[in-house]
């Protein structure tokens, strides 16, 4: 009798690890959605930033601005 009581004891407590498991995996899994929606919104910023950028720096050198500015910083040489 007390081997049946300890027995259900125990199996009722590893159920209740189970689900604190399975809640756990459910949070990480909603961590990882809100991870991969500001990577992508982060990835769509740049692009924009970079092709207004780019337009920028097109308008300058049509206007014969182009020597100054530098598409790249060049390395110094050792």
């Amino acid at each position: 009798m007390e081997q049946e009581r300890f027995t259900f004891a125990k199996s009722s407590e590893v159920q209740g690890l189970r689900s604190d498991v399975q809640g756990l995996r459910d949070e990480v899994q909603g961590m990882r959605s809100e991870v991969q929606a500001l990577r992508t919104k982060f990835r769509n910023e740049t692009q924009g930033v970079s092709g207004k950028l780019d337009f920028i720096l097109g308008g300058l050198k049509a206007l014969g601005a182009g020597e100054f500015v530098p598409h790249s910083v060049p390395s110094p040489k050792g």
